[in-house]
């Protein structure tokens, strides 16, 4: 399977270009987007472990997988809105918003749309 170096996929849209058509296609190491049963979501996995969803409505969920690493971190910035980032700051992780200076705590399952309205 070709990898694709340093990828980045926001959306629905972007995780299906990256796609080509394919069931599967890794994009980064131990990463791979794959399509699933419900034909309007795509997911992102991370050593087996789907991490992010993406939905072609506009919405990505996020997962850890109770994996709070540096590559977990590290991929799922490259699926948040330009304005969102994650960090770890004193043991924990938090999104930042660029746009509005706010900073959240990262919760399992956290859902965010493509234009970076987190959802309530």
């Amino acid at each position: 399977m070709q990898t694709v170096r340093d990828f980045w996929c926001r959306s629905f849209g972007e995780a299906s270009v990256l796609l080509g058509g394919r069931r599967s296609r890794k994009v980064c190491h131990n990463t791979v987007l794959k399509h699933q049963s419900e034909p309007d979501r795509i997911g992102l996995f991370l050593h087996g472990e789907e991490i992010a969803s993406f939905f072609s409505d506009g919405r990505v969920k996020l997962f850890s997988r109770g994996w709070r690493t540096n590559t977990t971190k590290n991929r799922l910035n490259k699926v948040l809105p330009n304005r969102w980032i994650l960090y770890q700051g004193k043991n924990h992780w938090w999104l930042y918003n660029h746009d509005t200076n706010e900073t959240v705590p990262f919760v399992e399952g956290w859902v965010i749309w493509s234009d970076g309205r987190p959802t309530d």
